[in-house]
């Protein structure tokens, strides 16, 4: 099985920080904007 292509930070167009609660977040670590 091959190692997945992962992307660096370089590859985006752009990369904005933001801070959030620990509500905002889901067991993935992805932000729920709900």
């Amino acid at each position: 099985m091959s190692k997945p292509n992962l992307k660096t930070r370089e590859q985006f167009k752009f990369f904005f920080p933001i801070q959030t609660r620990w509500a905002d977040n889901d067991i993935y670590g992805h932000v729920n904007m709900a």
